[in-house]
């Protein structure tokens, strides 16, 4: 059986892709040259073969840089694919093929259909006293358009008048200034877990206009309009003149929301949120499906680098926002790595019984001596 290093150093060739068939297979081996249009489609059968397996996957990782641009694109694609349904199969598996991919033969990160269980290339540093350890990748440079800079202050101030007695007002501009204030608001003692994810669901309830929420109940989230959710009296006497099923049901009749919502609400996320946590791409979600997002680097979790605030200024109260919007939501930030992968249609566990979830503060946090005195136990 070949090696992990042995698989990596073959070279992309038909040999190195697959082992030497049988007479009497009907493998073909695929070829490093530029492909015509019947190789082409010799080769989709090919690929049409490969099942979602450990050994299928690494073999065709052999070839994925071997051909023409056309070869190349559509091995990958296939890669992806079978990574996409090992991940819904066997979650553990997956994590393990997508981790030795990364670390053992480069495949980059954004080549892998989810993030979530996928360590770096390189082993993290070591915890000290049981504490977890810092992000050690480079920070990065956040391009702030002049929408972004209005959206952040339009936040700012919103967050400033829902705050409970006297606001703190950060002379620093943007995220800094944002985070300056969350902080402030966390170690003084009316900053509850509580009271800090009800101010940032205000917030973002704020940025939505009253318009969007009972609109996205409706149609993404399938609940049939009710005046216990705050949706207005119009919306709630249309509905019931249609009869659709009683208030706060989900009209389609099913347990979640439509199979649509979490695809594409995962597409408009990047072009809402981009502003607060950085930029994201469309991915899979924790179980494989459609319907994720993953932030490359938050810019929440860079600058302030605190489990915290994360906690329950970013992670719960989004969660707790798409939950009554009717698509549940689960936010899943990787503190090695800074990325954050966010599962639309996915219930998200309770951080005490969330195994991904770490116990104990980061190393670095400048919040975590400041803590004890706010009379709490870990940010």
């Amino acid at each position: 059986m070949r090696t992990a290093a042995a698989w990596c150093l073959l070279l992309p060739s038909a040999a190195a892709f697959a082992p030497a068939p049988p007479p009497d297979s009907r493998r073909r081996a695929l070829t490093t040259r530029s492909a015509g249009a019947g190789e082409l489609l010799a080769e989709v059968r090919d690929l049409a073969r490969l099942r979602p397996t450990r050994d299928d996957i690494v073999r065709l990782s052999d070839a994925c840089d071997a051909g023409d641009g056309a070869l190349r694109f559509l091995r990958r694609r296939k890669r992806y694919g079978l990574l996409a349904e090992l991940l819904k199969r066997d979650a553990a598996a997956y994590a393990d093929v997508a981790g030795w991919l990364h670390g053992a033969c480069g495949v980059g990160r954004d080549q892998l259909p989810n993030l979530e269980r996928v360590p770096l290339a390189a082993a993290p540093p070591p915890a000290v006293d049981d504490l977890v350890p810092d992000c050690t990748l480079t920070n990065k440079t956040f391009a702030e358009t002049p929408l972004d800079a209005f959206l952040l202050q339009f936040t700012r101030d919103r967050y400033a008048e829902h705050t409970p007695g006297p606001a703190f007002r950060s002379r620093q501009a943007g995220i800094l200034g944002l985070l300056e204030e969350m902080r402030v608001l966390m170690l003084d003692e009316r900053g509850t877990d509580a009271a800090q994810q009800d101010l940032v669901i205000r917030v973002l309830l704020d940025l939505m206009t009253p318009a969007l929420p009972p609109f996205y109940r409706l149609f993404m989230g399938g609940l049939v309009p009710s005046a216990e959710r705050g949706d207005p009296a119009w919306l709630v006497d249309l509905a019931a003149r249609q009869s659709l099923r009683r208030p706060g049901e989900r009209w389609l009749g099913g347990r979640g929301p439509p199979p649509y919502a979490p695809l594409l609400t995962s597409v408009v996320a990047p072009f809402v949120f981009g502003f607060l946590v950085g930029p994201g791409r469309v991915n899979r979600r924790g179980d494989g499906a459609r319907g994720g997002l993953v932030v490359d680097k938050c810019k929440f979790l860079q600058e302030s680098n605190c489990k915290g605030l994360c906690l329950h200024q970013c992670k719960r109260p989004a969660e707790r926002l798409f939950d009554d919007l009717g698509v549940p939501l689960r936010v899943a930030p990787n503190f090695e790595t800074q990325e954050c992968q966010w599962s639309w249609g996915v219930a998200a566990p309770a951080p005490e019984a969330d195994d991904a979830w770490p116990d104990n503060c980061l190393a670095g946090c400048a919040n975590r001596k400041l803590l004890p005195a706010a009379g709490r136990r870990e940010c």
